[in-house]
């Protein structure tokens, strides 16, 4: 996850708090696994 970013940055800079990898690492999984089943998994952050 990034920050929000401004002007014509490509990209924020990197937002490196705690949880934020785990996070990260389950939304690459949910959407590597929809590409794969007939069906659309979710995911709810809270």
């Amino acid at each position: 996850m990034h920050y929000q970013i401004t002007g014509t940055e490509a990209c924020g800079r990197i937002w490196e708090q705690y949880g934020i990898q785990r996070m990260e690492i389950a939304l690459s999984t949910v959407a590597e696994l929809n590409a794969l089943l007939p069906f659309k998994l979710g995911i709810s952050i809270r």
